[in-house]
């Protein structure tokens, strides 16, 4: 009889984390350490925003996430395994960082950062629900496709005022004799009111149970997560 195999339905935060980039070759899963809030402040820091006026009528957008994203890579990247086309098992291989193709260092930054907003229950009440689409790893190092949900508390004026300042956050500049805006990620500002207004989550477990109460989702969930759903509660489209 084939074996059934149970896709997973909640995303393990304290599990060991895989990423799997599939090469000409080979198919190569990485290990990666969990990431910290710290190292999610400093990607969204590191994230490049900028316009610069090269004439007097016209205006240069920039922006990368590239570099922020490779530096998060290299820091919390642990173990390579591949396994060859036609072979069954993966086999762990020495990890140098710098020998990983810049492709799939992108590639791993891209999974890292892919939660994505799916939909914001927006109705009247004390609580609004954002909903959340994200690739991440099961414990037998397989990627799957989640859908996780958010529950928060109204944002009050208080924190509109607090992400619309850290949005408008920017940075005037002379580069080449030409003006340079800088901008900050809104992403600063949406993790640190996700802690303000979470009540509750759906779709995530940690030390073997699933995640709940405040303080715990506070203290568990991934910051990336925390900036995309807080995020969606200020998008009025």
């Amino acid at each position: 009889m084939q074996e059934v195999i149970t896709a997973p339905t909640h995303i393990a935060l304290d599990a060991p984390r895989f990423l799997s980039m599939k090469a000409k070759d080979a198919i190569y899963r990485y290990h990666i350490r969990r990431v910290t809030a710290k190292e999610w402040k400093a990607y969204y820091a590191g994230i490049l925003s900028e316009t610069v006026q090269v004439a007097p009528s016209t205006v240069e957008r920039i922006y990368d996430e590239d570099v922020a994203g490779l530096q998060l890579v290299n820091d919390v990247l642990l173990v390579m395994a591949v396994r060859p086309n036609g072979e069954e098992h993966f086999a762990d291989r020495d990890l140098d960082a710098a020998k990983i193709p810049l492709r799939q260092r992108i590639g791993m930054s891209k999974l890292l950062a892919s939660a994505t907003s799916l939909s914001m229950v927006d109705a009247y009440g004390d609580e609004v629900e954002v909903k959340l689409s994200s690739l991440w790893s099961a414990p037998d190092g397989t990627m799957h496709l989640f859908e996780t949900a958010h529950t928060f508390v109204q944002p009050g004026i208080e924190h509109v005022r607090k992400f619309r300042a850290g949005s408008a956050n920017i940075r005037v500049g002379k580069r080449d004799g030409m003006t340079i805006n800088s901008f900050v990620a809104p992403e600063l500002a949406s993790m640190a009111i996700y802690d303000d207004l979470i009540v509750c989550c759906s779709g995530y477990m940690a030390n073997g149970a699933e995640l709940e109460g405040k303080e715990a989702i506070v203290r568990e969930m991934d910051g990336h997560h925390k900036a995309v759903a807080a995020r969606a509660l200020f998008s009025l489209d």
